[in-house]
């Protein structure tokens, strides 16, 4: 992690009062808290943004099934394994 920069955020004392009691109990500072908050939420939100950026790629290239393509597929996979 390179040099820490602060910012700052506004929170209602209802949201307050939750981040000081979930802080506490996991035995972080407000700020700790807030800061690791922050990065797993925009860890997730990057996680995301990637996994549709892959399904608009498969829409660019083609790469693409329609609904009745889909379950037409899903019967004959479902018919082979009553067969195998």
């Amino acid at each position: 992690m390179g040099a820490m920069t602060a910012i700052t955020a506004e929170f209602d004392a209802d949201t307050l009062a939750l981040i000081d009691n979930v802080a506490s109990a996991s035995g972080l500072s407000r700020v700790g808290f807030v800061a690791d908050a922050a990065r797993k939420m925009a860890e997730r939100k990057s996680e995301f943004m990637a996994f549709l950026q892959k399904g608009i790629d498969d829409i660019d290239a083609g790469r693409v099934l329609t609904h009745e393509d889909l379950v037409e597929q899903l019967k004959r996979r479902r018919t082979e394994r009553k067969t195998a």
